[in-house]
């Protein structure tokens, strides 16, 4: 009885909150939206599941047209997620722009809106950055260090989609998204200065004239998905979401509550099946505006809450940035051990075992690199603090 009633206190103490809490995302104002990284879980879950199929079909079911795969498919295209993370950028940066504008509270400083970006995300990049560089050069030997560092220093500053405008980074291959990222933070207190100049009626004419415009202007060059120019639709999508909450809009208010779940599972679907030749459908051109949608009804009408807020759905979605850098080493490495067949060619059967294979220990990596890396620099000041630790340690030694 006694053995049992410690094995109940353990089991309560490993499922209560206190585990989690130590992975919670540390926020600048304080404030903590979980829907938020409950959009963020899906997004990398999505990433992660694509290149995951990409794996099986490259390197262990060679043969076949997985296209015709309704499963496979919505996976091989999970990348698309990537766009859902443009809009939560523009939705989560030109909040405070907004609120000083229409609530009249204090206007962002830029040095600090800058700094922020700076530390808070750098960081973290740049340790991925110098250890993907170390593994290919000294242990995988897959470069030499001077056919490499070239692209290490174009990645480094954000410029690899500038030098090398026809192929990913070759350092970390998923830095292509934080490079468009980067041009984005740089260029949104112009963009939005120049926006809330014009009348309400105009802006968002403009607003939504771009992100239905746009998908069907590339030329050149700017076609490329590494060019801010390609992917402005995504991040206006969540300006004019951020702008609709500031002003207690709710655009889809006139449809009944009961319906709006159904609406959002179909959202996310046409979404991901963009390109499905059976279907003969693509829809590219409204992908931005299918997020716009997408997102009013998780972030305004609050649709599917219980799930996007779920405590554990909502953590590991807070960790995603760590994910995002560290899972593409952490499947190419457990990859390069593994080339079975587990349901000889049976696709999907042979998929489902690598998801699992790779997504437990690229989740475990992801939330390790988070605690050790990303956590700490979300700290507001934390350079400052690290500072003086090292000047007090410094003087102790004297």
């Amino acid at each position: 009885m006694l053995i049992l009633q410690l094995f109940e206190g353990y089991l309560n103490t490993m499922l209560s909150n206190q585990p989690l809490n130590r992975f919670k995302r540390i926020t600048t104002s304080g404030a903590y939206y979980p829907e938020i990284d409950g959009i963020r879980f899906l997004c990398i879950v999505m990433v992660m599941l694509c290149h995951v199929e990409n794996y099986v079909r490259l390197f262990i079911i060679t043969s076949g047209d997985t296209q015709f795969s309704l499963i496979a498919y919505l996976m091989q295209n999970g990348g698309m997620a990537v766009f859902a993370f443009f809009s939560l950028s523009g939705y989560i940066l030109s909040l405070p722009f907004l609120r000083a504008r229409f609530l009249k509270t204090a206007p962002p400083s830029l040095k600090k809106y800058f700094l922020r970006r700076l530390t808070r995300l750098e960081p973290p990049y740049i340790i991925a950055l110098v250890l993907s560089f170390v593994a290919f050069v000294y242990v995988l030997h897959s470069y030499t260090f001077n056919e490499l560092f070239p692209h290490f220093l174009a990645s480094l500053f954000y410029v690899h989609h500038i030098f090398y405008p026809h192929s990913y980074p070759l350092v970390l291959a998923v830095a292509w998204t934080l490079e468009v990222e980067m041009m984005f933070y740089i260029t949104l207190p112009v963009l939005l200065y120049l926006l809330y100049k014009l009348p309400t009626v105009y802006r968002r004419l403009i607003m939504f004239l771009v992100i239905l415009i746009v998908p069907w202007l590339r030329i050149g060059i700017f076609s490329y998905n590494n060019f801010l120019f390609a992917n402005i639709p995504y991040f206006l999508a969540g300006v004019l979401v951020a702008e609709h909450i500031v002003l207690k809009e709710s655009p889809l208010s006139f449809l009944p509550a009961s319906i709006k779940p159904a609406l959002l599972a179909c959202l996310f679907f046409v979404f991901f099946v963009t390109g499905y030749s059976p279907l003969s459908f693509n829809h590219v051109g409204i992908d931005a505006i299918l997020l716009y949608f997408v997102f009013i009804l998780i972030i305004i009408d609050k649709t599917g809450y219980r799930f996007f807020a779920n405590k554990y759905i909502a953590t590991i979605g807070g960790m995603c940035y760590s994910i995002y850098l560290t899972h593409y080493a952490v499947i190419s490495f457990v990859g390069r051990y593994i080339h079975y067949r587990f349901f000889n060619e049976n696709f999907l059967g042979n998929l489902f075992m690598y998801s699992i294979i790779f997504l437990v220990p690229a989740f475990v990596a992801g939330a390790i690199f988070y605690l050790l890396i990303e956590q700490p620099a979300m700290k507001k000041n934390w350079w400052k603090r690290a500072g003086n630790k090292a000047i007090m340690t410094a003087e102790v030694q004297d």
